[in-house]
């Protein structure tokens, strides 16, 4: 029972200095290197451009305040990258439960509290530092810029799938939830071709009404009759979700569409363009 009760505040403390410390989620165990490099970099980038916005720094002011904080944050980062590293030894620790003891579990909570305590010191000394080049009105606005940055992030989080897609079990549960939970910020844009992997959707599992079936799962909906018209497409986007519910956009389209003797062909679904197919499209495409 002791162990139990020394699990729970464990798992209270890595969460909520997961939370506190992330600006995004741990990206590492999901995607290759490369597009967490670009992840961090976009929201370098973003932080850069607001922070120059809301101190109003100057050139010289900017020229010596973001080689500090470029290296503020590649501190910040190991300190995330040892927490996720906790995060995820509890979890192989805890499948099994036998090997599991007491002292490893405060091994881990002491590890973890040093780890926020580190953070907080380094978000201490870079505040009070960068006094050196801001004046304490711009100082000030660095202290809550964090939170007020993450509070004003309002965005959308879009999801791409296949009409083929729509035939699956797991693609209704996930509609169910996102309901239940009115995930008013969630978008799901259905690429409705009517063509899937061997066939055609009518010859192997009709979707029918599909606008219909997202109707009688709570889903906001809007169809694009053609998806390949900016005229048509761009306005669609524009629109507001209904207050508390998800979104899907059904945007009817042309498998191959440009390329006429590619267009409707279930063939081309995973099939390479190569030689004289090749030169083909390129013509169609204007390219040659």
């Amino acid at each position: 029972m002791r162990i139990f009760y020394l699990i729970i505040t464990l798992l209270i403390i890595i969460t909520q200095s997961m939370l506190s410390a992330q600006e995004s989620p741990p990206l590492e165990e999901v995607l290759p290197d490369s597009l967490i490099e670009e992840d961090k970099k976009a929201m370098e980038a973003m932080m850069v451009w607001k922070l120059t916005e809301e101190l109003d720094l100057k050139v010289e002011q900017a020229d010596k305040f973001f080689p500090r904080f470029r290296e503020h944050r590649k501190e910040i980062d190991e300190i995330k990258n040892k927490e996720r590293a906790l995060g995820k030894s509890l979890n192989q620790n805890m499948k099994n439960k036998d090997k599991l003891t007491g002292a490893e579990v405060n091994k881990i909570i002491k590890e973890s509290t040093t780890l926020r305590k580190k953070m907080a010191d380094l978000e201490e000394r870079f505040l009070i530092e960068s006094g050196e080049i801001l004046n304490p009105n711009q100082q000030a606005k660095l202290g809550l810029f964090k939170h007020k940055m993450m509070k004003n992030m309002k965005g959308k989080i879009y999801v791409l799938i296949s009409d083929g897609e729509c035939q699956e079990g797991t693609t209704w549960e996930s509609l169910l939830i996102g309901a239940k939970h009115n995930l008013d910020n969630l978008v799901i844009l259905v690429d409705y071709n009517k063509i899937q992997a061997l066939s055609t959707l009518d010859e192997a599992l009709p979707l029918h009404n599909l606008a219909s079936k997202f109707k009688a799962f709570n889903w906001d909906y809007s169809e694009i009759h053609d998806g390949h018209s900016f005229e048509e497409v761009i306005p669609v986007f524009q629109e507001i979700n209904d207050e508390e519910k998800p979104r899907v956009i059904i945007v009817h389209t042309t498998k191959g569409k440009g390329i006429k003797a590619f267009e409707n062909d279930p063939d081309w679904h995973a099939r390479k363009v190569k030689g004289e197919e090749l030169e083909i499209g390129k013509k169609e495409l204007g390219l040659i």
